[in-house]
């Protein structure tokens, strides 16, 4: 691995298990690739001391040179035990990077927020987030959350879990909430902290909602306690997620 001390590593959170397997995928990444790999760095919930599931899918992203699909076989074949293991590689070109700032401003902007470089230099530190873009890429984001999670408690309340697991629904529900909450955060020009109950206050208190059901669900789900009713659930991350969409819709650039 390249960069920080052990001390200020967001990966020092994993098991042994889980870096090693990704620095098999980050040396079978270099090995195949070459110069054409320009950058890898770990996303994504491994980064989250907070997450019970940090360990179960560390996701790389290997940004590339143009060109590199006359290896994706070798790079496959390369990669097959550490992705069987439960690493996730996701490979973006230079230019895709370069050129999606815009339409992916939110995965790009949490990118550039929580990431840890294990191979090459650090692509994303002249990447430019424009604020109208991460706004609208917010309120997509957060209208379709409130969506997703009511129909898919619905369906596994109604069907039950084979068709959807209700409080697995919950649980990504606020993972992608608490994504969002961040950088709506960052939006409106505030400090966004990094422990989740903060996070939740600093979100109630600029968009109007009451923090303490949500704060009280987040320990919860985070210390494996006994799991929220689902539909308990839903109603506190919609009533927060709902008025986090309106506060970004009614933003505007000189707020």
């Amino acid at each position: 691995m390249t960069g920080e001390s052990k001390e200020h590593d967001p990966l020092q959170w994993l098991p042994g298990k889980t870096l090693a397997a990704i620095e098999k995928a980050k040396s079978a990444l270099e090995r195949v690739l070459g110069d054409e790999l320009e950058s890898a760095f770990v996303v994504g919930s491994a980064l989250n001391p907070a997450r019970g599931d940090r360990a179960s899918a560390p996701e790389i992203i290997a940004i590339v040179a143009p060109g590199f699909l006359r290896k994706m076989r070798a790079l496959a074949e390369a990669l097959s035990e550490p992705m069987r293991s439960g690493v996730r590689v996701r490979i973006v070109t230079h230019d895709e990077l370069a050129r999606s700032a815009d339409v992916f401003a939110l995965e790009i902007a949490e990118w550039k927020a929580r990431h840890r470089v294990i191979s090459g230099r650090d692509v994303l530190a002249k990447i430019d987030v424009q604020p109208a873009h991460l706004r609208h890429a917010l309120e997509l984001e957060l209208r379709g959350l409130s969506r997703r999670i009511r129909n898919r408690v619905l369906a596994g309340v109604a069907a039950g879990p084979t068709r959807d697991d209700p409080a697995r629904a919950v649980r990504d529900g606020l993972d992608r909430l608490l994504v969002a909450a961040h950088h709506v955060l960052v939006l409106a020009k505030k400090q966004a902290p990094s422990d989740e109950a903060l996070l939740v206050d600093a979100l109630g208190a600029l968009v109007g909602v009451d923090a303490a059901p949500l704060r009280a669900m987040t320990k919860a789900i985070r210390e494996a306690k006994q799991p929220p009713a689902p539909l308990d659930a839903l109603e506190t991350l919609s009533a927060a997620v709902d008025k986090a969409a309106a506060w970004v819709d009614a933003w505007e650039a000189s707020s």
